[in-house]
């Protein structure tokens, strides 16, 4: 006997009795009950054949699962029937749900409360198969509990938070440049935005200096070079901005202030109030706006069951200076409510795939050096909530649409590669002069000139003689770039191409942006590629943190992740130090079956590296070099004691 087994036997599966959700969540509730049984007692486990248990344990199991269904049914339905009838939850009419930017509930279900009966079930039997005393009907106020939070960080996260309808957002540039410091309307009422709004519709009322920080009122949001958003701080909404300051030592923390005279639960709930002007929302990223979800469902799941908020009060003062904060709690050592330190309320551990569960906090992540290919890149990482497990797996983030796990790889390797095009468009040029005249040139396409950005000019053609180098462009009118410094002028082909300086010893080729930096790993002259293809050697490059230096330290780990995810790593002189720096090619020679083609010993055909979700490990930074851990994700769930 096996699993199988068990879902053949009709006192378990019996499909005459059970259909649609309800044999779907049980035989999802017998699968994740064995692997928790087996994590509990591993003798279960048949060493012969992975995830299978012996005849043996399948016996005794199967007796175990037979006594706990109809508990765990019976929990479900109670815990069912109380929500159905429990006003206090989000209100799932269509009209609300447009306000917020969100045009449907969740896959497959055009009815907001039939997908809430589909999550609670969820919640239910998935929290049973690991704590099966959940079931029980004197544990049945501690699982109601538990179903309260889950259910409401994955309904804010679906209704309140997930991802306005690309286009729809209804600026008005003269609105805004007429209200640079807001109202900013959209046309929706929304708790959480990014702090980051489109460069299009905001840089008139931005008006940059040479510093690229905007001039007042928007003093605090600036611009960079080649960055399509201008970003601002993060920031509770206006109303509670005083009860959430930014910590003095981190801009990234906003901790809560007790002296603002608003106590910790109402500071809390007064984060969640709508606004039809973005700067009336909160402007956080994924990390903090999850965060704020799981706070807000551990108080509202206690406020409904006591008018007496002293209890987090209490905690506060017990917990010192930082305990009750907005900042990064998933992987976060520190002790505060929701993070890795604190496990009375939150629990913080890895489970496989198969045990992800609704309202599970999950990252999702890039490719490691895509946030060092980036201007303020949208998508380093993303924290995202589990929103449903079954008919399929899906996740949601901060602003981002509802995803099953391919799409959030696919969407992640997208971004990157996006990123990857204008990096060798940096290498190769940006445009092509059509005409000189004194400081100015015009160019075939400005798309990618800014201002203060230093560019060359040079001759186009494999030569690139240089004409004129590091000029600043001073303005960008139409296809007229404007450049300080000597005027130049030239009767032959030439194009903009970003500024050129040197990196490392002994002084290879290099362009650095305050954002990026780019190397030509060896010099023209030992290439392994001939004239026409030496932007090969050009290569992404930064400067290693730790886990990288581990990585490079270990020879067989290092060439793992060379293979896995194309990334090298070096010791380099750069500057006054001995640095680790992080390799990423921009391309790669071309396949012709037997190698790449080579004429006269010189690789003599190349192409841009396209990064495929296969490179992307997702629940981490790098490929864990242990197969059977790959499919371990860190998850942080709400937990009742």
């Amino acid at each position: 006997m096996t699993v199988a087994d068990l879902l053949r036997d009709p006192r378990i599966i019996n499909p005459k009795k059970l259909e649609g959700d309800m044999l779907a969540l049980t035989i999802d509730f017998v699968e994740r009950r064995v692997r928790r049984l087996v994590e509990l007692n591993p003798p279960f486990a048949d060493a012969q054949h992975r995830g299978d248990i012996t005849l043996e344990a399948t016996r005794s199991i199967a007796e175990l699962i037979v006594r706990e269904l109809p508990v765990v049914a019976a929990a479900s339905e109670l815990i069912s029937g109380r929500v159905a009838t429990d006003t206090a939850h989000l209100p799932l009419d269509p009209a609300t749900v447009r306000k917020r930017g969100t045009k449907r509930p969740l896959y497959a279900l055009a009815n907001g409360r039939a997908n809430r009966r589909r999550l609670v079930r969820s919640i239910v039997y998935q929290a049973a198969a690991v704590d099966i005393t959940l079931g029980d009907p004197a544990s049945v106020e501690r699982l109601h509990r538990l179903c309260d939070r889950r259910l409401r960080i994955t309904e804010r996260m679906v209704y309140d938070v997930g991802q306005v309808p690309r286009g729809t957002r209804a600026w008005d540039r003269a609105q805004i440049r007429a209200h640079p410091g807001g109202p900013w309307p959209d046309g929706y009422e929304r708790i959480f935005e990014y702090p980051r709004v489109p460069r299009s519709f905001f840089l008139d009322a931005c008006r940059p200096g040479a510093t690229s920080r905007c001039s007042p009122p928007m003093q605090a949001w600036g611009v960079a070079t080649g960055d399509q958003n201008l970003t601002g701080p993060v920031t509770a909404n206006p109303k509670v901005a005083g009860v959430w300051p930014r910590n003095k030592d981190d801009a990234y923390e906003l901790d809560y202030n007790a002296a603002a005279g608003v106590d910790a639960a109402s500071a809390i709930q007064r984060l969640f109030e709508p606004s039809k002007d973005y700067v009336g929302r909160n402007l956080m990223y994924c990390d903090h706006t999850i965060h704020a979800l799981h706070l807000e469902a551990l108080v509202f799941s206690r406020a409904k069951r006591s008018a007496d908020s002293a209890w987090l009060n209490g905690d506060v003062a017990a917990g010192g200076p930082r305990w009750l904060r907005i900042h990064v709690p998933l992987g976060n050592p520190e002790p505060f409510l929701g993070g890795r330190g604190d496990r009375l309320f939150f629990e913080h551990r890895a489970v496989r795939v198969a045990d992800l569960q609704v309202g599970d906090h999950v990252i999702i992540y890039n490719h490691p050096a895509y946030a060092n290919a980036t201007v303020n890149g949208v998508w380093w990482l993303e924290n995202a909530v589990v929103v449903q497990t079954s008919p399929k797996l899906l996740m949601q983030g901060h602003g981002s649409k509802l995803q099953d796990r391919g799409g959030m790889w696919k969407d992640m390797v997208g971004l990157f590669n996006d990123e990857l095009e204008l990096r060798r468009a940096d290498v190769e040029g940006f445009a092509k002069v059509r005409s000189f005249a004194l400081n100015r040139v015009t160019v075939d396409s400005a798309q990618l000139l800014t201002r203060h950005m230093d560019v060359d000019i040079v001759s186009d053609d494999l030569a690139e003689h240089v004409l004129a180098a590091g000029r600043e462009i001073t303005s960008v009118a139409g296809r007229v770039i404007t450049y300080a410094g000597p005027s130049v002028s030239s009767s032959t082909p030439h194009r903009l191409r970003l500024a050129r300086s040197t990196a490392f010893s002994p002084g290879l080729e290099a362009i650095t942006t305050g954002s990026f930096r780019l190397v030509r790993r060896v010099a023209i002259a030992a290439s392994q590629y001939d004239a026409a293809n030496t932007r090969a050697d050009w290569h992404l490059t930064w400067h290693a943190n730790a886990q990288e230096e581990a990585i490079r330290s270990n020879p067989t780990r290092a060439a793992f992740v060379k293979s896995r995810q194309l990334i090298d790593y070096t010791r380099e002189q750069d500057g006054t130090k001995t640095r680790t720096i992080g390799w990423f090619p921009l391309w790669q020679p071309s396949s012709t079956g037997g190698g790449p083609l080579r004429r006269g010993g010189k690789i003599a055909r190349t192409e841009p590296i396209t990064v495929e979700p296969r490179h992307v490990a997702g629940w981490t930074w790098f490929f864990d070099p242990d197969p059977a851990k790959r499919d371990l994700v860190p998850v942080i769930r709400p937990s009742e004691i």
